[in-house]
């Protein structure tokens, strides 16, 4: 399978140095394709990246702030710790959306860093459906988790 593979590779590499050696650029096909082989068997894997630290960002009531967009809905999302309630242009997150996805989709931050119940949220929300307003708060919840 390797050999198919490394074959069915150069055939394509030496369909590709023939293209290159038609066009204007008037590369030298075997120079390429020499090069093209040793880069190709010498590739070392990459190593995994490593996540960012981030610097916790928080106002005098230790709060976490952010920004959500979705479509033409923008959000402003603050995040801070409490008991979960999450409130949206005043209201309770229930009585703001009617669907069930649409609270599932605010929560889905919470549900994927296994903090559910652990911070309270105020949003304030403008423009655009409801599906793109629950998009918006879900964008600005999850990228005030991240500094909080």
């Amino acid at each position: 399978v390797a050999a198919a593979r490394d074959h069915l590779r150069c055939n394509n590499c030496e369909t590709m140095i023939a293209r290159l050696g038609r066009s204007a650029l008037r590369v030298r096909p075997r120079d390429v394709a020499v090069a093209a082989r040793t880069r190709l068997s010498s590739a070392a894997p990459a190593a995994a990246p490593q996540p960012l630290a981030r610097e916790a960002v928080r106002d005098e009531l230790g709060r976490a702030y952010a920004t959500g967009r979705r479509k033409s809905s923008s959000a402003r999302v603050w995040v801070f710790p409490g008991d979960g309630r999450v409130r949206v242009n005043g209201r309770n997150m229930v009585e703001y959306f009617k669907r069930a996805t649409h609270v599932d989709e605010v929560i889905k931050p919470f549900l994927a860093t296994k903090t559910a119940c652990a911070f309270d949220v105020r949003a304030t929300v403008a423009g655009g459906g409801l599906s793109g307003q629950a998009g918006a708060i879900r964008l600005g919840v999850a990228r005030a988790l991240q500094v909080y």
